[in-house]
């Protein structure tokens, strides 16, 4: 079983979320925007209890990867797992977006795993399968675990993530929504900006699934 908890990113509202496998205590962080002290006070607690494991990223722009150079210099042993399409965004500011912004300065990375639809990573022995959902970006995709979805900036309480961007593909996105639509059963929707919602509300109330086109 996984415990989730939320932390912001303020300087760009974006959801940070910290992951833990309550019984060994390995965890992992998801999206770290920004690498602050209430974020390290956060992850120094969680290491008090267990491995510090992986950086999961949802994909590659920079306000969900903003802290990850700083975080790999204090904690060099948690490996970085991002979509084989988006691991080039790690080096690229042009791809993630972070050229003139304040995380200019942001050491250029490779990932130690990159994934690709339907791969399972371990925290202990909870699972976590990462489905890849094109659309925001070419290699954007979602972490699913027990009933929660942790979305990124793929799908938002009755929105979605905008895919006029680099690598960004409306047709794609149509597609993610609907298969993300069609997994069994309700989940939790802890998305990358904004409030959370359930699957089950957005098949009802996002206009995009319902209309099945970008509107």
């Amino acid at each position: 079983m996984l415990t989730i908890k939320h932390h912001l990113i303020k300087l760009y509202t974006t959801n940070c979320f910290l992951i833990s496998d309550d019984q060994s205590g390995e965890f992992a962080i998801v999206d770290p925007g920004r690498c602050s002290e209430s974020l390290i006070a956060k992850i120094e607690a969680y290491r008090k209890k267990g491995e510090f494991k992986y950086i999961l990223l949802t994909h590659g722009h920079f306000d969900h990867i903003g802290g990850v150079s700083d975080l790999k210099k204090l904690y060099p042993n948690a490996k970085v797992a991002i979509s084989m399409q988006d691991a080039d965004f790690l080096s690229d500011t042009s791809l993630s977006l972070g050229r003139g912004s304040v995380l200019a300065h942001m050491q250029p990375l490779t990932p130690e795993v990159t994934l690709n639809d339907g791969d399972v990573l371990k925290l202990g022995e909870s699972k976590i399968k990462f489905i890849h959902t094109p659309g925001h970006t070419g290699g954007s995709g979602c972490f699913v675990f027990d009933s929660t979805i942790l979305a990124g900036d793929t799908l938002f309480y009755e929105e979605i993530g905008r895919v006029d961007l680099p690598t960004g593909n409306g047709e794609q996105m149509l597609k993610s929504l609907q298969k993300l639509k069609n997994l069994d059963g309700d989940y939790t929707v802890y998305t990358g900006h904004g409030p959370f919602t359930t699957l089950e509300h957005e098949r009802k109330n996002n206009q995009y699934i319902l209309k099945n086109k970008i509107i």
